[in-house]
């Protein structure tokens, strides 16, 4: 019995040692919409996008949630008030990948093609750029919302900004979670 288990115990550390597992680190770094990443894409119009469409607040590293569902109190959903009104809209950009020792300024622009809202009317000028403090993950993109009044019969009760990373030499933008959309409500 002794030597049937002094040969299993060699038998393990054998087939133990013959496998070699090699650790895959990713060495890249990106730079991403926070919101995007824990949002789904939207359909406007019966038309999907590329981009996640907020229509509330979004609180770091959760989904946008329109209900008290998915085990959240209901007063976690009621302080995520509508997505833009007056005053600033912040949106966290993250660094994905290695923290670098210099700041990062990273470019980001305004996706005409899919913003319905009017720079003066709607929002205030950006800056057109978020920076991502040295040591540091996370950047924030400060969006000035106008109070424009009412809105004109007929026409929508809200309007859509969309913002699009760029990157610069050091970060890429994230393929996915590159773009993101701000419902603001008139």
């Amino acid at each position: 019995m002794k030597k049937f288990l002094y040969l299993f115990a060699f038998a393990a550390l054998l087939l133990n040692s013959c496998i070699e597992n090699e650790e895959i680190l990713w060495e890249g770094s990106l730079v991403e919409f926070d919101a995007a990443t824990y949002n789904a894409r939207s359909v406007v119009g019966g038309v999907s996008k590329d981009y996640t469409l907020l229509t509330r607040r979004p609180q770091y590293g959760r989904s946008v949630l329109t209900s008290a569902t998915g085990g959240f109190a209901a007063d976690t959903v009621i302080t995520r008030t509508w997505a833009a009104t007056n005053g600033v809209f912040r949106l966290r950009v993250n660094l994905v990948g290695p923290q670098r020792s210099e700041a990062q300024t990273v470019p980001y622009v305004v996706v005409e093609e899919e913003t319905t809202a009017v720079q003066g009317r709607h929002y205030g000028a950006l800056t057109g750029t978020v920076t991502i403090p040295a040591n540091s993950s996370f950047g924030y993109v400060e969006i000035p919302i106008l109070n424009p009044g009412a809105p004109a019969a007929g026409s929508p009760t809200s309007v859509r900004l969309v913002l699009e990373l760029r990157g610069n030499d050091v970060l890429a933008p994230s393929p996915k979670y590159d773009r993101i959309g701000i419902n603001i409500n008139q």
